[in-house]
């Protein structure tokens, strides 16, 4: 008996209503509805994996996911989970188009391999323990008050930097940010994501109206479209803040691209975006680049998060 292989791939619905609607220049959701797998080895021991497609960023939706690991799961089952970067080939060879499918089950192969082995998966990947982490908060696309009302609860909760999601309407943009810092007396870091919101004049327009009253940006991410590499590039040129690129990077070619054009200073790494090894590569290559690391998700639960 094979005690590494694969003989069962079970998925079931993973939902969770949100505090707030979650808008971003693409699109609004309310709730989180993802996708759970339960991928079970020879010897009994499983792993659990989560799906959270994001169609307007990957176009992927939920139906296509299910369909996927349907698929997929007959593909994989009667292989050896220690074989899974080869596992992870395949499964990219068979669903390009649905990196999330991929991910959710990457993600309970390693974690079924790893609770096999006794060994947590950032060694199975060659990692190391990561000491303290200090993250942001995304303020959402929501009205004045609301918004406002976000910000001053995570300020004092603790939170020193704000994620605030923009490119939709420069004016109430720009007034919130001025609130927020004036409210926050300049405590407070900013990172701008545009979620590719911004023209190319759009983005220098307003980058520079938020720092001529004193905002802390730290980063300013996909203020363009995504296959607006020369757009990304020009504006990074002018720009005093670190250009990252996210969805302008799916894959480790698209990361290339982006460094021929010298379009981005940080890549946003999400593995609902590109799968877990697939993410792990493009960190690597980015890193040995120059560039910076930073880590996103989507709407997962704190298991895909984790």
């Amino acid at each position: 008996m094979n005690a590494f292989e694969i003989v069962d791939v079970d998925i079931r619905p993973l939902k969770s209503e949100l505090f707030d609607p979650f808008t971003i220049s693409k699109g609004t959701t309310s709730e989180v509805d993802n996708l759970l797998i339960k991928l079970t080895l020879n010897n009994g021991i499983s792993g659990y994996g989560e799906i959270a497609p994001c169609e307007p960023l990957t176009g992927e939706n939920l139906h296509m996911s299910r369909v996927s690991v349907l698929q997929l799961g007959t593909v994989i089952k009667g292989l050896d989970c220690r074989n899974y970067r080869v596992i992870s080939d395949i499964m990219f060879e068979k669903a390009p188009a649905n990196p999330a499918a991929r991910c959710g089950l990457e993600m309970a192969l390693l974690d079924a391999l790893g609770r096999a082995l006794d060994m947590p998966v950032y060694q199975l990947l060659g990692g190391r323990k990561a000491g303290r982490i200090i993250t942001d908060i995304t303020i959402p696309m929501l009205p004045m008050k609301r918004s406002m009302q976000l910000a001053e609860f995570w300020i004092k909760e603790g939170f020193k930097t704000l994620k605030i999601k923009v490119g939709t309407d420069l004016d109430h943009e720009i007034q919130l940010l001025k609130s927020i810092e004036a409210e926050s007396r300049g405590t407070i870091r900013y990172i701008l994501d545009a979620n590719q919101g911004f023209t190319t004049e759009e983005a220098i327009l307003f980058l520079s109206e938020v720092l001529s009253f004193g905002c802390d940006i730290q980063l300013f991410e996909q203020p363009v479209d995504r296959d607006d590499l020369d757009g990304m590039a020009h504006i990074r040129k002018t720009s005093p803040v670190p250009i990252v690129a996210d969805e302008s990077v799916f894959t480790l070619g698209d990361l290339q691209k982006v460094i021929k054009k010298q379009a981005a200073d940080v890549v946003n790494l999400k593995i609902m975006k590109s799968g877990i090894l697939q993410t792990w590569e493009i960190a690597n290559t980015a890193h040995n680049m120059g560039m910076r690391l930073m880590i996103g998700g989507m709407m997962e639960t704190r298991l895909a998060m984790g």
